[in-house]
């Protein structure tokens, strides 16, 4: 909803082109918008004296943020992996909530890099990283990822599996 005042009762307010309701000196309109940014002209006019143009540039985001993980398709036991999680919103991003395995929740940044060192004995066969992240206007998403944990010696037998020919190296 666009709205303001004008000076002289009696005058006619256009917003982007479309004619907005006027009381006494209060103007108001409702202008359907889809998501980007755009420039928007009120145009206010009182009989024959000159038209006064304001223009505002407005967002429009109705969708709510984007994120991303850039992380291996499997950890090995006994190594060190770094996964960065990353959101995007053209409103911007208000907090990044990173947690692993349903520990340590972080937030309010844009991204979040982590350095993660699996035990050679961790009895756990994923890793599970869970992501929210909320944009300045208050739209909200979460993304979850799931990571397999495998010994070294798994390796040839998940590896090779999926090869028709050919070594790994």
């Amino acid at each position: 909803t666009f709205s303001g005042t004008v000076s002289s009762v009696g005058a006619a307010v256009a917003v982007a082109g479309q004619s907005a309701t006027v009381n006494g000196n209060d103007w108001n309109h409702v202008l359907n918008l889809a998501d980007g940014t755009r420039q928007v002209d009120v145009i206010a006019t009182y009989q024959t004296a000159t038209p006064v143009t304001i223009t505002r540039t407005v967002t429009v985001d109705t969708q709510p943020p984007v994120i991303d993980y850039q992380a291996p398709v499997l950890f090995v036991r006994g190594n060190s992996y770094t996964v960065t999680v990353t959101a995007q919103d053209p409103s911007g991003i208000q907090t990044l909530d990173v947690s692993l395995n349903g520990g340590f929740p972080t937030g309010a940044r844009l991204t979040r890099t982590l350095t993660i060192t699996v035990p050679i004995d961790e009895p756990l066969n994923d890793y599970l990283f869970g992501a929210t992240a909320t944009d300045t206007l208050g739209h909200t998403s979460s993304q979850p990822l799931t990571v397999p944990v495998r010994h070294l010696s798994e390796l040839d037998r998940v590896l090779g599996g999926g090869l028709v020919a050919g070594s790994v190296t």
